[in-house]
């Protein structure tokens, strides 16, 4: 070959290299990494819609099962009484429940005068879940087809759906390496722990069939009664935690979640099974997760002794889970279930394999400036005793990147991202002072004495008011207990509005009996009711009434617990 053949094989050979790089997707590159942080942050929108969807539906219930309680009483019915108690019972564990971490448990047995109630209770929670997966799946849609829009600009055209699906899923789920295998400067990386020998577990139960199983997370319950069930939120659990509550007979119980991945449910119910992990004792379920209940596993332990200690290593189809943070990559396992899907107990048949990673862990100290501020580990606060623990403390953690966020009411919140703790390490945040902000809770009385009651809040022109409500009070000459919307003008109450002079009102477009806010001295008047909210157009004082002159509150009766909020 002539030394020009040479050259011109080594110039095409080059050209060639550059055209294959150049149709490679690099996910690492700025405007790919962009489209990641738009859908990022839109997906934190959706959740916080869903949260407060079923924060309202939730609340709701409960003022109505609570109003509903009071009529009973005022009428003097035995039963309407016992099944408003009931029903005030229900919503109000629900809401305690939902408070605390985010799940809703509805009870499977009601009374039989409160099913309607409940399934009506349990449509509004479904109706909020499906409209989330509606806004997910346009989101979906939306993010993978910008994807697709920036890698044809790079000249790395996907065509083929599915490939860029599985793209899409690489970029949102951990990052999104370079085409070199780079990760990208920030990211969220994965832990370099590796997992522990396997050891052997029978499966205890199962529903579905899958081939690709994997261990989702490992619950370590103690339990005080000889048959106890204990309920354990599983959805957003990226960090080891505990749950707690009590039984039956009163006794605390308590379950250590250990995530191994994080669930990601999608519009179909996923395979489930358990395994044990002798020698603890088994648990069995009483009802498996699914979109109905939250997702939150409920399990039986039968104790040998008082306290009991019970393990399981719970998995699911590999299809429905990411890696969590502070867990390890799991392989999945194979062991195929029978028909009726549940595999050999123990000394019967295959046992299945329990892979459980091994994770590092260190000790560090969280501090601030000022102190008593809270710690949320990727989004979940750090508790001891079901209290949040306030800073200066130690905690030991995983040792691999995690958010952290330290919170203080009064002041802004302070960030370390993707933070890999160090044995010894001292986590610290100066937080702060939030200008103009308040977050203040107080009751109001139905019968106060002045037209307005100053709430000690001050306003400044530009200021986000919220206001939220609980409780219910009467103003009408019936005595009728409402919550902070007042009397609607229907034909149950529309005695209060044929007559004005009868009635009178401060504001002539709110409900009678509404709780109505404003800023002193001359800010207009704005309608509340159970929950409203305002941009202030002067600077003043934050004063509230019940939609009815002071002259005319002599025969009110009735407390409202408000909480008023003020942010930029």
């Amino acid at each position: 070959m002539t030394r020009y053949g040479f050259l011109l094989l080594m110039v095409l050979g080059v050209l060639w290299v550059a055209g294959v790089r150049a149709q490679t997707p690099d996910l690492a590159t700025p405007e790919v990494q962009q489209v990641k942080s738009e859908a990022e942050s839109q997906r934190a929108e959706i959740t916080q819609q869903r949260t407060a969807g079923l924060r309202k539906v939730i609340d709701n219930r409960l003022e109505r099962a609570r109003e509903g309680l009071a009529k009973a009483k005022l009428s003097g019915n035995p039963t309407a009484t016992g099944a408003g108690t009931a029903a005030v019972k229900i919503f109000t564990e629900v809401q305690a429940s939902f408070e605390k971490g985010g799940s809703y448990a509805v009870p499977g047995k009601v009374r039989s005068d409160l099913e309607s109630t409940v399934e009506e209770f349990q449509q509004e929670l479904r109706d909020v879940e499906e409209k989330q997966a509606v806004e997910l799946r346009k989101w979906n849609q939306t993010f993978s087809r910008k994807l697709g829009e920036e890698l044809a600009k790079q000249s790395a055209p996907v065509t083929d759906e599915a490939k860029l699906q599985q793209l899409w899923r690489k970029l949102v789920q951990d990052g999104g390496g370079g085409s070199g295998g780079t990760g990208v400067a920030g990211a969220a990386t994965k832990p370099a722990a590796t997992a522990a020998p396997p050891a052997t577990a029978a499966v205890l139960q199962a529903q579905g069939e899958s081939t690709t199983w994997t261990p989702l997370v490992k619950l370590e319950a103690t339990v005080r009664d000889a048959i106890e069930v204990v309920t354990v939120p599983l959805k957003g659990i990226t960090f080891p935690k505990e749950v707690s509550g009590k039984g039956g007979m009163g006794n605390p119980w308590q379950v250590q979640v250990t995530p191994y991945q994080e669930l990601v449910p999608g519009n179909a119910t996923p395979a489930w099974r358990i395994l044990s992990v002798p020698p603890a004792l088994p648990m069995d379920v009483a009802a498996w997760p699914d979109a109905n209940n939250g997702w939150t596993i409920e399990l039986r332990a039968k104790a040998a002794k008082i306290p009991s200690r019970h393990v399981v290593i719970l998995e699911v189809d590999a299809a429905a889970t990411r890696v969590a943070a502070g867990g390890t990559p799991v392989p999945a396992s194979t062991v195929p279930v029978s028909a009726g899907g549940a595999s050999a107990p123990t000394g019967r048949g295959t046992p299945a394999v329990a892979t459980e990673p091994s994770v590092a862990k260190v000790k560090v100290r969280f501090e601030s400036r000022p102190e008593g501020a809270t710690v949320q580990v990727n989004n979940q606060v750090l508790q001891e005793q079901e209290q949040p623990m306030l800073t200066p403390f130690d905690y030991t953690l995983p040792a691999s990147p995690v958010d952290l966020v330290f919170r203080k009411r009064g002041f802004l919140d302070g960030a370390l991202k993707q933070v890999t703790p160090v044995a010894g390490q001292s986590l610290r945040v100066t937080l702060l002072e939030a200008p103009n902000t308040a977050d203040v809770t107080s009751k109001f009385e139905a019968n106060a004495s002045a037209d307005w009651t100053a709430m000690r809040v001050r306003i400044k022109k530009g200021n986000q008011v919220r206001v939220t409500a609980s409780g219910t009070w009467s103003c009408g000459s019936g005595g009728e207990m409402v919550d902070a919307g007042g009397y609607p003008n229907d034909d149950t109450y529309f005695k209060y509005y044929s007559d004005p002079m009868q009635h009178p009102r401060l504001h002539n477009h709110a409900n009678y009996g509404q709780l109505l806010a404003r800023v002193l001295p001359d800010g207009a008047i704005v309608p509340l009711g159970r929950q409203g909210s305002f941009v202030a157009a002067t600077d003043g004082e934050l004063a509230l009434a019940i939609n009815e002159p002071a002259t005319a509150r002599l025969d009110n009766r009735g407390t409202l617990k408000v909480r008023m909020l003020v942010g930029q």
